[in-house]
């Protein structure tokens, strides 16, 4: 209901901001996980699959970072334990860091 009563037509002014911050955060995505993740991963077979997970949580959700590695292993022998970390910790660790994050900041704003 709420997106067939969204006026696009009102967002318009926000396209060139929207696409400029989404650049940036593609850039920046790819610096990290070359230049930084794969590096401290191990340089190795598991640490290629789990920069395809970290790049799809740093470009969505833990969806997108599951599809991520899904299709990098269609391609690719599976490897379980990236699988394990990857969801463990996008699922657990960053909803409850999250929760109180989001927690702190609104209570500063009030």
């Amino acid at each position: 209901m709420a997106l067939m009563t969204l006026k696009l037509w009102e967002l318009k002014d926000l396209a060139i901001p929207m696409i400029i911050i989404l650049t940036a955060q593609v850039i920046f995505i790819v610096l990290f996980v070359v230049f930084f993740a794969f590096r401290m991963l191990g340089k190795d077979y598991d640490s290629a699959v789990m920069v395809s997970g970290v790049t799809g949580f740093g470009l969505g959700a833990m969806p997108v970072a599951v599809a991520n590695m899904q299709t990098f292993m269609e391609e690719y022998p599976a490897s379980p334990t990236v699988f394990f970390v990857i969801t463990g910790i996008g699922t657990i660790a960053i909803d409850i860091s999250n929760s109180f994050l989001v927690t702190f900041f609104l209570n500063i704003m009030t």
